[in-house]
């Protein structure tokens, strides 16, 4: 009888080693994504319950649940450190939203105040709008210089100078190249993440 029961429990201690040396296997396959239909047997109740109510009360399918979803179930610090870093990216892409709409409310302005400003501005003989820098000499909105004769028939008082002109197109500049920025580095967030 000795004998029968040494052999029983040498077989059942292999049976069991082949049992959990399946079990990790499974386990790291379904981890990496490849799906071997025995995942239940990793997952507690609770993640046991939350993939049938995803899935409809039948078994999830590949494209519901991935492995990070599994990993996130089953691992309450892992899921916590997940939702804080969702959290801190909706926060993130609230500030870079609410700074595109503080640029695009400055940009409004500005280019109102640049309208003001040319519609202040001298109208040359070919419909150009011209500004008298504060040496004297006259440019048109384009930055070209013009012919003091064309200039000199002017009334420039209580006009809007050349330099406050150039002040406001590179103000203007300044916040397109930083909106340009930020629409580069901060892409719009897929929001069903």
């Amino acid at each position: 009888m000795a004998d029968y029961l040494g052999e029983f429990n040498g077989r059942s201690g292999t049976a069991e080693e082949t049992r959990q040396r399946l079990d990790f296997e499974d386990a790291q396959r379904e981890a990496s994504g490849i799906e071997v239909g025995r995942i239940s047997r990793f997952l507690s109740s609770d993640a046991r319950e939350a993939i049938a109510e995803r899935s409809g009360g039948g078994r999830a399918s590949r494209s519901s649940m991935s492995a990070l979803d599994i990993l996130l179930l089953n691992d309450p610090e892992y899921a916590q450190m997940h939702q804080a870093a969702l959290d801190e990216n909706r926060a993130g892409q609230a500030a870079v939203t609410d700074l595109q709409d503080r640029i695009a409310q400055v940009m409004a302005k500005i280019d109102s105040k640049i309208d003001e400003t040319l519609d202040q501005a001298v109208t040359l003989p070919d419909g150009r709008k011209a500004f008298m820098h504060e040496d004297g000499s006259v440019y048109t909105a384009d930055g070209e210089l013009v012919d003091p004769a064309i200039a000199e028939g002017y009334d420039w008082e209580d006009r809007p100078g050349y330099e406050a002109y150039l002040s406001l197109t590179q103000d203007k500049a300044r916040l397109e190249q930083l909106a340009k920025e930020n629409d580069v580095t901060c892409p719009p967030v897929d929001p069903s993440v």
